[in-house]
C-alpha cells in the first residue's frame, strides 16, 4: 500500500512544501500473509523522524537532532518549536525526496487525487477536502513460486538476519515489523499501559 499525505518534508534543497512525506499519512509498503500467519511488514514514513516526535519534543521543551527537520526558512534546526513551523527532513536527502515524489505519482497520479503541494493543509483548515490518493499492489504468489516457497525464502532471510551480530551495541538485525508484531502480541495478551494524561484526554474527547 502506498498512501500520500499533505506535503511536509524537505529534500534539504528547498523550502517549498511539495514533498508528500507526512508521517501522519505514511508511505507504506507491506508484505503480509506468509504461511502460518507470520508477517514481514514495513510501515514507514519517508522522513527521518515522525512529526509526532517533533511535536512531543516541542510540548516537553526538548531539543531534537539537527537532521530531523528544518525551520520555516529551510535551515536545519534543533529547536522543536521552530521545526513545527518548518519541514521534516526526507530520509536519504535528495534521494529520499525523489523516492517520495515517485510514490506520490503512484498514489495520487494513478488515483486522480491531489498531487504534491496541491494537497491542502488540513491542520490549518480543518474543513478543507484532502483529496488523498492510495495505491494497493497485490501479487498472487501462486502464479510465481508459490506460497510455500516464498515462506521458506523469507524464513531463510529471517534466519540470516538473526545470525548477524549487532554493531556497536546497537539492536540486532531483524525482519522489518518484527518488533511491532511482538509488541502487538504482548499487548493483546497483557494489555497496554497508557499515560494518565493520555487516558484523561481520551475520556474528555469521548465525552
Amino acid at each position: 500500500m502506498v498512501c500520500r499525505g499533505w506535503p511536509r518534508s524537505s529534500s534539504g534543497l528547498r523550502r517549498r512544501r511539495a514533498l508528500p512525506v507526512s508521517p501522519a499519512r505514511t508511505a507504506r509498503r507491506c508484505w503480509r500473509r506468509r504461511a502460518g500467519g507470520r508477517h514481514a511488514m514495513l510501515d514507514m514514513a519517508l522522513s527521518v523522524a515522525a512529526r509526532s516526535k517533533v511535536r512531543k519534543a516541542a510540548q516537553e521543551g526538548r531539543a531534537i537532532p539537527p537532521d530531523w527537520a528544518t525551520d520555516a526558512e529551510g535551515r536545519p534546526t534543533t529547536d522543536a518549536q521552530a521545526a513545527m513551523a518548518g519541514l521534516m527532513q526526507a530520509i536519504g536527502g535528495p534521494k529520499g525526496a525523489s523516492l517520495a515524489v515517485m510514490l506520490d505519482l503512484m498514489a495520487a497520479g494513478l488515483a486522480g487525487a491531489a498531487i504534491l503541494s496541491d494537497v491542502p493543509d488540513t491542520h490549518k483548515d480543518a474543513g478543507a477536502r484532502p483529496d488523498l490518493g492510495q495505491m494497493f499492489l497485490l501479487i498472487d504468489v501462486g502464479q510465481l513460486g508459490g506460497l510455500a516457497a516464498l515462506t521458506e525464502r523469507i524464513d531463510r532471510a529471517a534466519a540470516i538476519l538473526g545470525e548477524t551480530p549487532a554493531v556497536g551495541g546497537g539492536p540486532a538485525p531483524r525482519l522489518p515489523g518484527v518488533r511491532a508484531l511482538v509488541a502487538l502480541h504482548k499487548a493483546r495478551a497483557e494489555g497496554m499501559e497508557l499515560p494518565p494524561a493520555l487516558v484523561a484526554s481520551l475520556e474528555e474527547a469521548a465525552g
